[in-house]
């Protein structure tokens, strides 16, 4: 049985999502009907793109084998995403993916624009990269809507990072405030490879993000950067995970969110050490800003550990508008709606700069101004 059926199969299989801490909204998992059109690629540099289904279904030669094409894609850890039923959902029904292949030695840049809208309203995408020893590839992925029609998003990203690859993805979810986001990474990191995951999660009504990263290899490191935006009545579940199994690897999850009026938030940062993994170390930071008092906001850090030479640090902290603050910069000529706006994209300011993603970084001081105003 091949990788679609066998995902498919999964699919109807699978049981009815079921979340805790965030009941999903109405009608998800539309049936596709087509493939999804608005999307534009720029790229530069040496590397080799290909229609992800058209590979699974043999219509192109694949590069590398089949086998091991879809090993790499069984990489997603189905029961620590968003779940089976999502994974299953995306790995089989996906109506846009690519293949992207960077050769060894080899640099090159990726962008993904997707435009949603009324007429092509729901996206569902599968991406494999292979990035091999020593490549170096910068790729970023935007999501947006055209106009303010219900828009579903399902995308899955999945990374191969052979022995000393250096790969950045930049995830931008700026989706209007009545549609639905759901975004899972899964990486795997060799020898001394360097990944770097940002990841902006500013519209939606609903969006749920799992980024797991597996630091495989020894001296690997792995880093995460997030921030997110509230809006009013919105709800977001984001967890971000890395896993240690290889000895002196390092990783950073880093996250900086902000929520408007009755807007809802659970956040996961996880980080895990298996046997095997001594000497590595990995850091976990989340802070959360409070705009008003009607909201809900859970963050949960948490820390496994297998082995005894490492070092794991884990932190999370709420806070609301600072009023001396406000009353200071009040005093100084700002009304009260530009103190706020300026407050909370100081809060952002760190984040972004962590991401290194020069004007993108722009675009979303941009983006998150115009959801304050």
């Amino acid at each position: 049985m091949n990788y679609l059926k066998t995902q498919r199969q999964k699919y109807r299989q699978a049981d009815a999502v079921s979340w805790s801490r965030a009941a999903l909204p109405n009608n998800c998992f539309p049936e596709p009907t087509a493939t999804f059109k608005n999307v534009s690629l720029k790229y530069s540099g040496d590397l080799a793109i290909s229609k992800l289904r058209e590979l699974l279904n043999g219509q192109l030669a694949v590069l590398p084998a089949t086998d091991s094409l879809v090993n790499y894609l069984n990489i997603d850890d189905q029961a620590e995403s968003l779940g089976e039923k999502f994974s299953s959902y995306i790995n089989s029904q996906f109506n846009d993916g690519l293949f992207v292949h960077v050769a060894a030695g080899k640099t090159a840049e990726l962008q993904l624009d997707y435009q949603l809208s009324g007429a092509d309203p729901l996206l569902i995408d599968h991406h494999l990269i292979v990035a091999e020893t020593g490549a170096e590839l910068k790729i970023v992925l935007d999501y947006r809507s055209q106009d303010n029609y219900l828009q579903q998003h399902y995308g899955s990203i999945k990374l191969v990072a052979a022995a000393g690859a250096r790969v950045s993805i930049t995830v931008l979810q700026r989706l209007n405030e009545v549609s639905y986001s759901f975004q899972q990474v899964f990486t795997k990191l060799a020898e001394a490879a360097d990944v770097t995951v940002n990841d902006a999660q500013i519209g939606a009504a609903f969006k749920a993000v799992s980024c797991i990263q597996n630091v495989a290899g020894l001296r690997a490191n792995a880093l995460t950067n997030s921030l997110y935006y509230g809006q009013e009545n919105s709800a977001t579940d984001v967890a971000y995970t890395t896993k240690h199994s290889a000895k002196k690897s390092t990783s950073a999850i880093f996250s900086k969110g902000a929520l408007k009026q009755n807007s809802k938030k659970v956040f996961r940062g996880n980080l895990a050490f298996a046997r095997g993994a001594t000497q590595s170390v990995g850091r976990e930071e989340e802070f959360v800003l409070l705009l008003s008092e009607n909201l809900k906001a859970d963050s949960m850090p948490g820390l496994f550990c297998q082995e005894d030479d490492v070092i794991g640090e884990h932190a999370a902290s709420v806070g609301q508008i600072d009023q001396n603050k406000l009353f200071y910069m009040m005093s100084r000529g700002f009304d009260e709606a530009e103190a706020k706006r300026l407050m909370i994209h100081s809060g952002y300011a760190e984040v972004i700069q962590k991401m290194k993603i020069g004007d993108w970084g722009d675009l979303i001081r941009r983006e998150i101004n115009e959801r304050i105003n």
